[in-house]
């Protein structure tokens, strides 16, 4: 894949990503590596006795949002538009929970791209992430901010 530049990125681009399935296994490994073993994450028992298991779904576990929204980044590894950028900032909102057996996939647009006044070696692309699962419910919405070289600084 070749380096994309700030000033290749057209605003309005668009892509749907396939999907990835979240697995029981990804969430254990995602609790261990992280240190995140809140019992909502790690045992049937406590989400079965919780607000989630009696409202939701009674005996399953809940992905962790931080792996959801992992898996959702990585999606787009399968495209060239990032390539060589970094992650300048990222605000999410999770609206429904990820169950192990749950495929996501996301929806992403490119906003809006903004200059940097600091500096001009690099621009900000403004891009929207919907994510959803395999019922096609929105379960996560991200903003992610993306630093994006340009091609020749003044």
């Amino acid at each position: 894949m070749a380096q994309k530049y700030f000033e290749d990125i057209i605003e309005g681009y668009k892509v749907t990503t396939k999907s990835r399935e979240i697995t029981q296994e990804m969430i254990d490994d995602f609790a261990r590596v992280t240190g995140d073993v809140n019992p909502i994450h790690v045992s049937e028992e406590h989400v079965s006795d919780s607000l989630f298991g009696r409202t939701i779904a009674k005996g399953k576990r809940i992905a962790h949002g931080e792996l959801t929204s992992a898996v959702a980044m990585g999606l787009l590894n399968d495209y060239d538009l990032l390539e060589g950028m970094g992650l300048y900032s990222i605000t999410k909102k999770y609206l429904r929970p990820v169950w192990p057996g749950d495929s996501i996939y996301v929806v992403f647009t490119v906003a809006g791209k903004e200059a940097m006044e600091r500096v001009n070696a690099f621009g900000i692309l403004v891009c929207e992430m919907e994510v959803f699962n395999q019922e096609d419910k929105e379960i996560v919405q991200m903003q992610v901010r993306i630093l994006a070289e340009r091609r020749n600084p003044s």
